[in-house]
């Protein structure tokens, strides 16, 4: 029970989360809950790898770097979770506020990616065309 004089402090959680992006489910901010995330818990958590357009030998890990340090750099993890032992890794991967991970697309996926973002175009030019030549 709280008395006279007792002081409630809530911490600040907008830090706490980490950023998830590229070929997996739902890209967005994860949570961290207790200040302890895998990396695994962060992927399930954001519905996991796409299976039709994700690179599961890619998935990178970008950390920002320590600013107390004398040359402050970022250090970026890469990890390989076509593997067993990288599935497993994962599983033990402790991620800080803050990270960002990222999901590689496999080679065909972007591929796609330019052929629907040059599509438009080409349809836009065929018709053009087409009528002006009917």
């Amino acid at each position: 029970p709280l008395v006279g004089g007792d002081i409630v402090h809530v911490p600040d959680a907008a830090d706490d989360q980490i950023f998830v992006l590229g070929e997996v489910a739902k890209p967005a901010p994860v949570r961290m809950r207790q200040r302890v995330a895998t990396l695994t818990e962060v992927l399930t958590a954001a519905g996991g790898l796409d299976h039709t357009r994700a690179d599961d030998s890619g998935v990178l890990v970008f950390r920002r770097p320590d600013r107390t340090a004398e040359k402050p750099q970022a250090t970026i993890f890469a990890l390989d979770m076509s593997r067993p032992e990288g599935m497993l890794l994962a599983s033990e991967f402790e991620l800080a506020p803050r990270d960002v991970v990222y999901v590689k697309a496999t080679g065909f996926a972007q591929y796609n990616s330019v052929i629907g973002q040059l599509l438009p175009t080409i349809t836009a030019v065929f018709q053009l065309d087409r009528l002006i030549n009917d």
